[in-house]
């Protein structure tokens, strides 16, 4: 079938290390709370995986996957122990068998974790300005060095699972984006204060990550664009950080915006679509390795537009790939007046995931039901 040309940059492969992909359109990583309780990934999560890969995204990957228990929120996958591998395996067939890549998100909640019995760590004692999450405890460099470990095992077991690739959350206020930034980093350890090591232990995982799996195993870091926070890192200094993980050996960067306790909406029906992408831009002029972004945008057009632009190299896309996971072949069949749009309500998306409760979708009724 003839590639459409009003989606030629879509639709063509793209390149993220040694991986080639058959379009430009990934699956962000998405919080559903589809899995146990326990942290196990379920028939439904794969089942809401494997749909997108079906739609034709080239690029499927899951929720963030955390590290070790200290670092968990209810019902988001686990990767702290091998027994996840087997479940790991069926979901990666079910992607592959539809003719996606896998990816697989590793990260920690940091002080955004859900535990009942002790503090959540942070690089420093901070807290809140959001009350449900009070104040979190500083860590010492042995915990520090524990959870470098912990994330190059989690992607390990990713990749022991089939995955293709592995996504490190750097952004939104989790734990590896308060370290990176000034507001929440205090400390006066090597951990802290320059920029450079305010990004050390980003840059020890990436490199611990490429030791323990190869360098050719592709991995995208995510990193904000802008952290829309008083007191934070300025869109300069996070383009510099950006830079040092693709020194260190990125294979990619993916673009986040605002923390989840920034008082500027990102992702709301009031914010312009494609109102972000100049961030993405300007990270693309620092960098040579592909960039990608999902913020507020809900249109191929626009993600179309941007590629021509050479703002970004790939669209990630949630919200849109959750009203209708079938994007990407009804653009390549010439039928984008069938695509069903995401409307940025988030009532059934950003609200549940609030309160831990499985996303649904007001455009998709057929979400967590595939």
């Amino acid at each position: 079938m003839a590639v459409p040309e009003r989606f030629k940059r879509l639709l063509e492969p793209g390149q993220i290390g040694k991986l080639t992909t058959r379009n430009r359109i990934r699956l962000a990583p998405t919080c559903t709370h589809f899995c146990s309780d326990d942290g196990d990934i379920t028939d439904r999560e794969i089942g809401f995986l494997a749909e997108r890969a079906r739609g034709g995204a080239a690029i499927v990957t899951t929720g963030v996957a955390s590290v070790e228990p200290e670092g968990q929120i209810p019902k988001v996958l686990r990767a702290w122990d091998d027994a996840v591998i087997p479940g790991f395996l069926k979901c990666t067939r079910a992607i592959h068998s539809h003719g996606a890549l896998a990816f697989f998100q590793v990260g920690h909640f940091g002080r955004y974790s859900d535990l009942k019995q002790t503090v959540p760590k942070g690089p420093s004692v901070m807290t809140s300005p959001v009350e449900r999450w009070g104040t979190c405890r500083d860590m010492s460099t042995e915990e520090i060095g524990e959870i470098v470990t912990a994330h190059v095992e989690a992607a390990r077991r990713g990749k022991e699972g089939g995955f293709d690739g592995v996504d490190v959350l750097g952004i939104a206020g989790y734990l590896l984006s308060s370290f990176f930034s000034p507001l929440t980093n205090k400390r006066t350890d090597g951990y802290g204060g320059s920029l450079q090591k305010r990004a050390r232990i980003g840059l020890e995982i990436l490199d611990g990550i490429k030791a323990r799996l190869g360098r050719d195993f592709p991995l995208i870091f995510r990193v904000c664009g802008s952290e829309l926070m008083d007191g934070g890192n300025s869109e300069e200094d996070l383009i510099r950080i950006a830079s040092m993980l693709e020194e260190a050996g990125a294979d990619a960067i993916s673009v986040g915006v605002a923390w989840h306790e920034s008082r500027v909406s990102s992702l709301g029906m009031e914010i312009a679509q494609g109102h972000w992408l100049h961030l993405a831009e300007n990270m693309r002029k620092a960098l040579k390795v592909p960039v990608m972004m999902a913020y507020r945008i809900n249109s191929p057009d626009i993600a179309e537009r941007a590629l021509e632009e050479g703002k970004i190299d790939f669209w990630e896309s949630c919200r849109q790939l959750l009203a209708d996971p079938d994007l990407p072949n009804k653009i390549r069949e010439g039928r984008p007046e069938d695509i069903a749009p995401c409307v940025a309500c988030n009532e059934g998306c950003f609200s549940r995931v609030w309160n831990y409760q499985p996303i649904w979708c007001i455009i998709n009724a057929r979400l967590g039901h595939e």
